[in-house]
């Protein structure tokens, strides 16, 4: 009679270890799926990048890298150019602007006699962020004041920074003038395309002008500026736009195409293209935009599944350039040399493969970090020379050129 009872706890206990080792097992499972839920749809980098950290060759690392930026480097989303603040760039209509800051407020001013508004103020939580100076009559950006300091020009300079912590970056200032009610300041070795507008400490005159001598108030120019005075806002009046805009690859754009528009924008945008559902060698769902005979870029727009159909509104996170007729400023574009490209941005300082796909990417010393270049070579060996058992090296082979240029964000800035 024992017997039975025996048998019975024996399979009583065994079910309780079995079922408890499944269920540590399966938490050992779902940890990860545990911690990309809680990241996925983080508005910042360095989330994705301790995700990468810890699973370097997990499931979702192409996605991490992705929106994580593969560089590590700032979000586009706050970089001021001579073209563009954030995403918003001259030549763009109000109404696509107002589309890629949904949750922002614009609020016209500056009436002028026509009844139309000139200038747009455009606040988030509050704040005003920037303001926009309009066309009338077509209504696009003509001009784009930043006057909150978490937009930067990729050398650091900001709104709220102060002319000295400047001039350490430009040099010492040209000139501090007084225009109309409104003071502006030039430093000795500032690029153009800029205009930074500046207030002294507690809302009182940046500029000394004790020593004008001139017959308009409203024209003034000081030969010193007073402790405290800074940088209030920066404007960006689009003068040195490219005459081959359409082909220019930017922190935020190639071509007509922005990072954080919708899939629907970006077909109008670049209408004569057709776009078409794609995916890499690790399935991420991607678009290809081109014609029937070339890839000029393709687009991850954070879609998950490779074989549904393309979701118009989904929102552009990454663009990776094939084609090279579109270049950067300085003239890098796709299918260009390494040699080449180090006598523009500078010697290479490192060169590594991914883990997965064995993907190699080239960064230069005095290249802008918004830009991530994939390198092939043309023997179709490996493009940089590696030491044994290494993915990291500053060597390269003769033939290797860059085979795309990336650029990804975040998310817009009020999402």
């Amino acid at each position: 009679m024992k017997k039975p009872m025996i048998l019975s706890l024996f399979i009583a206990l065994t079910m309780i270890f079995v079922a408890t080792n499944f269920k540590t097992v399966a938490a050992q499972q779902t940890v990860e799926d545990q911690y990309w839920d809680l990241v996925k749809n983080s508005t910042k980098a360095e989330d994705f990048q301790k995700y990468l950290k810890e699973y370097p060759n997990g499931k979702y690392a192409s996605i991490a890298r992705l929106k994580g930026g593969q560089n590590g480097s700032p979000a586009a989303n706050y970089l001021i150019t001579e073209n563009s603040v954030g995403n918003l760039q001259i030549g763009m209509k109000l109404n696509q602007a107002k589309q890629i800051l949904r949750t922002a407020k614009f609020a016209p001013f500056d009436c002028n006699c026509a009844g139309q508004f000139d200038s747009i103020s455009v606040s988030q939580n509050g704040k005003i962020i920037m303001t926009l100076s309009i066309n009338d009559e077509n209504q696009t950006i003509n001009n784009i004041t930043s006057r909150d300091s978490g937009y930067k020009l990729t050398n650091g300079i900001h709104p709220e920074m102060s002319i000295s912590e400047a001039e350490k970056v430009y040099g010492k200032f040209k000139e501090l003038y007084t225009a109309y009610d409104t003071e502006f300041v030039k430093f000795a070795n500032q690029p153009d395309g800029f205009k930074f507008i500046v207030t002294g400490k507690g809302k009182t005159e940046a500029g000394n002008y004790k020593n004008w001598k001139g017959g308009d108030p409203r024209e003034k120019y000081a030969d010193k500026y007073n402790p405290g005075a800074y940088i209030s806002a920066i404007a960006v009046t689009g003068s040195n736009q490219n005459e081959d805009a359409n082909y220019l690859i930017t922190a935020n754009s190639v071509g007509n195409i922005r990072l954080g528009m919708t899939i629907a924008e970006a077909r109008k945008a670049m209408s004569d293209a057709s776009f078409s559902r794609t995916s890499d060698g690790e399935g991420i769902a991607l678009i290809k935009v081109g014609n029937s005979d070339e890839i000029y870029m393709t687009l991850y727009a954070g879609e998950e599944n490779s074989e549904a159909p393309i979701n118009e509104n989904a929102v552009i996170e990454s663009i990776e350039v094939w084609d090279s007729q579109f270049k950067t400023a300085e003239g890098v574009s796709p299918k260009m040399n390494v040699n080449v490209v180090e006598s523009i941005y500078g010697k290479v300082k490192n060169i590594m493969t991914s883990e997965i796909e064995s993907r190699e990417y080239a960064e230069f010393s005095n290249q802008p970090k918004f830009f991530n270049f994939r390198l092939l070579s043309a023997s179709g060996d490996s493009a940089g020379i590696y030491p044994n058992g290494k993915r990291e090296t500053t060597k390269y082979r003769a033939d290797s050129y860059i085979f795309t240029i990336s650029i990804s964000t975040r998310r817009t800035i009020d999402e």
